[in-house]
């Protein structure tokens, strides 16, 4: 497994290896599971030593191995982060005090004639009351940094459930396996082919679309076609009634030059006589109009 991270020299990795595991080995009480919170808290959060992809796979790797996994998985992240020696050095550390302490309790309990006193029952309770505490922040840091996607909720959703409700040596081995092929099958077959058909489906949206656009264009293109037809067909009816009507002016004009000069005498003649007529007219009727006032005063 790769280390993205630069190493520093071998005798400063022992010396952190031993200050660090030297601590955890005397603070770190409860079982496997307050282990794996204590060392996920330790090594990845405040060391960060390792990443969280790698911490995940290591701890599954270590469920899947006979032995204590907590023993294991300390083991492990010493050994990636600093070699084989240093792994060997943190493993002595990790269960050298908890042998020591074991050795040393069970030599004053067998020699105790009334068994365990009072006070060392509450201290186990309340140790044993942090390790849940410290169970629970690790299970919840560990969620919102490894299960972040749908299907990695379900399966630890599931699987807490069932631990939960059920319990059996088989169960953890079962639980594991089965998340496995589900995850598999869903990456390597299900997400290929919903993807496919994602992008199948976007396509035919596309054409679509596109189909719809290029018929809007030509709708549009076909209404504009039709306005100027009818404008050039308005403007060709008055360019026809302009021609007539200079063909009339010019046919008329061309009439009136053709005239003679006879006929132009002739016509004037008429038009002052018609005068003549209609003022004698308007004289004759004022003149009744006035004749009329006077008979009736």
């Amino acid at each position: 497994m790769s280390n993205p991270y630069n190493l520093p020299s071998f005798k400063e990795r022992l010396k952190e290896t031993f200050y660090t595991y030297f601590k955890l080995g005397y603070t770190t009480f409860g079982g496997p599971a307050a282990h794996i919170a204590i060392l996920y808290d330790e090594i990845v959060v405040k060391r960060k030593w390792v990443g969280d992809d790698q911490f995940t796979e290591l701890f599954a790797i270590c469920q899947a191995l006979p032995g204590p996994a907590s023993t294991e998985l300390a083991y492990s992240l010493s050994l990636v982060r600093s070699g084989f020696i240093c792994a060997i050095v943190a493993f002595l550390l990790w269960s050298m005090p908890g042998a020591i302490v074991m050795t040393v309790a069970g030599v004053l309990i067998g020699n105790l004639e009334d068994g365990i006193p009072l006070w060392a029952t509450r201290l186990e309770q309340g140790l044993a009351s942090a390790a849940i505490g410290l169970v629970a922040l690790a299970a919840y840091r560990m969620s919102t940094s490894l299960a972040t996607d749908k299907l990695t909720r379900i399966l630890a959703l599931v699987a807490g459930g069932a631990s939960a409700l059920y319990t059996a040596p088989w169960l953890l081995p079962v639980l594991m396996i089965a998340g496995g092929i589900i995850s598999y099958v869903f990456d390597a077959f299900l997400t290929p082919a919903y993807l496919s058909w994602s992008e199948k489906r976007k396509r035919r949206q596309k054409t679509n679309t596109s189909e719809e656009n290029d018929l809007e264009q030509g709708s549009v293109a076909n209404e504009a076609g039709i306005s100027q037809d009818l404008n050039d067909a308005q403007n060709t009816e008055s360019n026809e009634d302009k021609a007539s009507s200079i063909h009339s002016s010019i046919r008329n004009r061309g009439k009136v030059e053709s005239d003679s000069p006879e006929d132009l005498a002739t016509s004037k003649a008429s038009e002052t006589a018609s005068l003549k007529e209609k003022a004698r007219r308007t004289n004759d009727s004022g003149l009744e109009d006035t004749m009329t006032k006077m008979n009736t005063f």
